[in-house]
């Protein structure tokens, strides 16, 4: 799932749970790379159907036979497949096109040039770690939120995480130290 933030393909499932209407499942995301948090609905074409059926015929299907109603459904479900192999094949065409021309720039990239490779980013937590240790007698949240730039909720969250595993703990009003 691509995370709606940082564009990232990475996450984990929070929280998974059934729509209210049994047709979808409602997931909560969690991005791996930037932490944010967002909600997928995921449901699946035989979910659709009575959905789409209802759409079609309205309130009164009890009354229609069984006959009008049959070749409705073969037909949606023969759409919904087609549509299906479609984005399939789409996919497909963007993965190649996207693997060409991983190629052709691996192609290009001549022998003599080192290879970098990229580092890691670090997490929101790793870099408030990274600033405590620098501070022997402690360094206070507005301080930490000056040299980070994060918003108080983002550096809340990390300081909280780090003092939950161990990493620091507290020392005064607002002022940590590494443990």
């Amino acid at each position: 799932m691509e995370c709606p933030h940082c564009v990232s393909l990475t996450s984990k499932v929070v929280d998974s749970r059934l729509t209210s209407d049994r047709v979808s499942i409602r997931r909560r995301r969690e991005c791996l790379l930037c932490l944010e948090r967002f909600t997928t609905y995921e449901s699946t074409e035989e979910h659709m159907l009575p959905v789409l059926i209802k759409k079609k015929v309205g309130h009164g299907s009890t009354k229609r036979s069984l006959k009008t109603l049959l070749p409705f459904i073969s037909k949606t479900l023969k759409d919904l497949s087609n549509e299906t192999k479609t984005l399939v094949a789409q996919v497909d065409k963007l993965e190649r096109s996207q693997s060409a021309a991983g190629a052709l720039s691996k192609k290009k990239a001549s022998p003599q040039k080192p290879v970098v490779r990229k580092t890691a980013a670090l997490t929101t937590t790793d870099v408030v770690l990274k600033i405590i240790r620098r501070y022997k007698k402690g360094v206070g949240i507005s301080t930490l939120k000056a040299k980070t730039g994060f918003d108080d909720k983002k550096l809340s969250n990390a300081v909280h995480r780090a003092v939950k595993q161990g990493k620091i703990r507290r020392v005064g009003r607002s002022v940590y130290i590494m443990s």
